[in-house]
């Protein structure tokens, strides 16, 4: 759902509603233990956006006016959604965070996953990987595909950051040193 707070003032939500053809619609459900795992762009820059603009710091460099704006302007990847119709195994949009939105992906398709933190499109700095794991609001997709399965030129900026597992963990790999399990923690509209 779609759940948000206020301090104060007006909200507004819009929903868009369509129409997808009959059995082509990106589920969460459908991933396969092998399956490679992708993400459609940069993890974590809606956060860095959403940290500065909350403290009140305006952005210095072009790299924090860029995550301003994916914070302030997000934008829904739904070119990349349809092209990968009949391509993807599942997918979800990473609007809470890749931790939380890869625990509902695994969840639902009924697999674990081993994510490699060395390949994952982090935003700079040294909350990167956090931003990226857990800070929300990217609205990039995270999908899954068979590893032989040729992805449409839409995903041509995609990135390959782990494989679908038999089991139920999801585990995040460090560049150095013995994986991990990757919590279920990400952003919480109510926190």
């Amino acid at each position: 759902g779609d759940v948000s707070a206020s301090p104060g003032g007006i909200v507004l939500d819009v929903v868009g509603v369509g129409q997808v053809p009959a059995g082509r619609a990106l589920r969460r459900e459908g991933a396969r233990a092998g399956d490679l795992i992708y993400v459609s762009g940069a993890l974590g820059e809606a956060a860095w956006g959403r940290e500065m603009v909350q403290s009140g710091r305006a952005p210095r460099t072009a790299a924090e006016r860029r995550a301003c704006r994916r914070h302030l302007r997000p934008r829904a990847r739904w070119e990349l959604g349809q092209a990968l119709r009949g391509v993807a195994s599942a997918a979800i949009d990473l609007s809470d965070g890749l931790a939380t939105d890869l625990h509902h992906l695994c969840r639902e398709s009924g697999v674990g996953a081993v994510i490699e933190a060395g390949r994952l499109p982090a935003a700079p700095g040294a909350d990167g990987l956090r931003r990226a794991l857990v800070g929300g609001e990217d609205y990039e997709l995270l999908f899954t595909a068979p590893p032989r399965r040729r992805l449409p030129a839409a995903a041509a900026g995609a990135r390959c950051i782990g494989e679908v597992i038999a089991g139920r963990r999801l585990w995040l790999q460090p560049a150095q040193g013995p994986r991990r399990l990757l919590p279920d923690r990400g952003w919480q509209h109510w926190a």
